[in-house]
């Protein structure tokens, strides 16, 4: 679906035109001032337009509501029509819906009007929420639905591991559309104290579609449940670039990292920072001076056997010990330049992938 968009300044749809000086007058009336007989039909025939275009709008719109109202994927839906709903609160939404000013709120208001015949919006919510609706604009609306989203997915974040709400709901008073926007919502008890509460949330999904309640509606990614450990094997000290190059590549797969060094092998030390990180796949970067020691082989084994594994070969050949001689490797040298990472990535979500579909066969 496409990203909900605010309207900026006149609609592009083609049912709206400017409107001449000529036909306001006709349908204000200035009876203290004479007009001239042309003027007069002009005027005339100004406020037969408006009524049509009047009459048209309304029309197009009750139709847009009940097919939002009555359908699902282009088909009747039979639980809406065993539903009931109080004759006060369809009129009052019915009634709202034609009067409002942005007409990208039609659908909303039919799908406030479903939840409420189908029961999942609670008595003494409906009325609240018929008017909240009828108050918000679309854009503190679609603001709304952008607070619902970070709140309930892992949405992956500019910096970082968490998405901030409170960046959604902080602007500086220059930005006085935004602020205004979060004082309203603030005000209907949508959010507080920088959170959504549990009445945004339920106005929200009464509202809206699942589809408009999808990262990608705003251009979000969200982390794939997958958090990796680079683990880097050195018999010296060195640079982090290549961990910095392998967690940015990570990153833009949807895989948060953890990275830990381990220069010149293991100890007890190694293994229990190892155990305190939540992590369930891995890379190991292996360089050319790393010689591999009983301890290393054994914390390498107790790895590979709980999640998926892949090693990057340093300027180096294979270690032949176990586990390392039979996890899946790529090689890292001169020549690789920097598609190194991507190809690293690639292959850990293969092995993944491949674990997965083994695990699914287990059940």
């Amino acid at each position: 679906m496409a990203k909900l968009t605010s309207p900026l300044g006149e609609s592009k749809s083609p049912r709206t035109r400017l409107i001449k000086i000529t036909e306001i007058v006709g349908k204000v009336g200035l009876s203290a001032v004479p007009i001239p007989p042309l003027v007069s039909e002009v005027a005339k025939l100004g406020l037969e337009k408006i009524f049509s275009y009047v009459r048209q709008r309304d029309e197009q719109r009750i139709l847009d509501f009940y097919r939002a109202f009555l359908y699902r994927k282009e088909m009747p839906d039979e639980d809406i029509l065993e539903a009931e709903i109080e004759e006060s609160n369809f009129h009052a939404l019915l009634n709202a819906c034609v009067s409002d000013i942005e007409e990208e709120k039609t659908v909303p208001y039919a799908n406030i009007t479903r939840s409420i015949a189908l029961g999942r919006v609670s008595p003494e919510l409906r009325r609240h929420f018929i008017l909240t609706l009828r108050d918000l604009s679309w854009e503190e609306l679609d603001l709304l639905r952008r607070i619902y989203v970070v709140t309930t997915h892992p949405v992956i974040p500019k910096r970082g591991k968490d998405f901030d709400v409170s960046d959604l709901l902080t602007y500086s008073p220059s930005q006085m559309s935004e602020t205004l926007a979060v004082s309203n919502l603030k005000a209907k008890g949508m959010v507080e104290n920088d959170k959504l509460t549990s009445a945004g949330s339920s106005f929200v999904t009464a509202c809206s579609n699942d589809d408009d309640l999808e990262p990608g509606v705003y251009g979000y990614k969200v982390w794939s449940g997958y958090t990796c450990l680079i683990l880097h094997l050195s018999g010296k000290r060195f640079g982090n670039s290549e961990k910095e190059m392998l967690a940015t590549s990570l990153r833009s797969s949807c895989i948060h990292s953890h990275s830990v060094t381990s220069v010149g092998g293991f100890d007890s030390r190694n293994d229990d920072s190892l155990s305190r990180l939540r992590t369930n796949c891995c890379v190991i970067l292996i360089d050319e001076d790393f010689e591999a020691t009983p301890a290393s082989l054994d914390a390498i084994s107790k790895i590979a056997g709980t999640r998926p594994v892949v090693q990057v070969l340093n300027n180096r050949e294979a270690i032949e010990n176990e586990p390392l001689a039979r996890l899946p490797m790529i090689r890292l040298d001169l020549s690789s330049g920097h598609s190194w990472p991507a190809e690293a990535v690639n292959l850990l979500i293969r092995e993944i992938n491949q674990q997965g579909q083994v695990n699914e066969t287990q059940k």
